[in-house]
């Protein structure tokens, strides 16, 4: 299909905005590339299901992100952020120090 309309848009010279193939008042084209991306999407969460060994692996998985990795979070926000403010504070020194 989007082939087809590749052809038939590449066998017809360039026509002014108004003569262009719309859908309502969106152009074809990116309603076809909206439609594909959806299709796309769709298919990456609709993947055929495994078998249970895939379930019991995706379970032991999230028990690990939830208990290991997902507490590792705050401390490490918490020591970017106390950088970055001990550095606006030393900015704010020298500033003030150099201002006389």
């Amino acid at each position: 299909s989007r082939q087809a309309y590749r052809l038939l848009v590449r066998s017809r010279p360039i026509l002014p905005l108004s003569f262009r193939p719309t859908y309502g008042r969106i152009p074809l084209f990116t309603t076809m590339s909206v439609a594909m991306f959806a299709e796309l999407a769709h298919k990456f969460v609709t993947f055929p299901q495994g078998k249970a060994t895939t379930f019991v692996n995706v379970i032991k998985v999230g028990t690990f992100c939830r208990t290991v990795v997902w507490p590792l979070f705050p401390p490490l926000m918490m020591y970017q952020y106390i950088r970055a403010k001990d550095a606006d504070y030393y900015a704010t020194e020298v500033l003030y120090y150099k201002s006389g």
